[in-house]
């Protein structure tokens, strides 16, 4: 009963909830970050053992074994993510790499372009990370959250993310990535 009521209000576009707004703030503590993650990669053949340590200001430690042709290394990064999430045409979080890691950059954007090991809506451009969330909503089936969001930002602490939302229901024109 409740899920014909929501795909009533899905085929709508959710036009009863016109309005509608709601802005929050979600902890996401790390073990929660590593099993999804662990969720994301489960088909991946090329990164294992994926483990994020989160030390606080905007830090994040991620430490994985790849795996691709003869290249087969533990390798750990800090990267560094930004505070509030771009909306150019999908929402999507960045993350950078030091400086100080050129030779990883290379060998990572080798791998993404011939290997094509990252999942989908994760890429690699220079020091850039870009995890491209309208790109996974949509895959995931979760297109209104894409439209509904409105802002986001990240806050790095030790041992959890908060995450800033506003979401809001305005029964404007569909945003979809590119």
């Amino acid at each position: 009963m409740v899920r014909q009521l929501i795909e009533q209000q899905r085929a709508t576009r959710y036009a009863d909830f016109v309005g509608a707004a709601v802005r929050g703030r979600i902890p996401i503590p790390e073990a929660v970050i590593n099993d999804l993650l662990s969720v994301a990669l489960i088909d991946n053949s090329v990164i294992h053992d994926l483990h994020v340590i989160l030390h606080g200001d905007q830090v994040i430690e991620v430490s994985m074994t790849v795996h691709k042709w003869i290249f087969h290394k533990r390798i750990v990064l800090d990267l560094v993510v930004e505070p509030l999430v771009v909306f150019a045409h999908s929402p999507t979080i960045r993350l950078w790499l030091p400086q100080s890691h050129h030779v990883l950059r290379s060998a990572a954007h080798l791998l993404t372009t011939v290997g094509g090991w990252l999942p989908r809506g994760v890429r690699v451009s220079g020091r850039l990370l870009e995890i491209d969330l309208g790109e996974i909503l949509y895959d995931q089936n979760l297109p209104e959250l894409v439209e509904w969001l409105q802002f986001m930002a990240i806050e790095g602490h030790r041992g959890m993310l908060l995450v800033f939302v506003e979401f809001a229901i305005d029964g404007g024109p569909r945003r979809h990535p590119a």
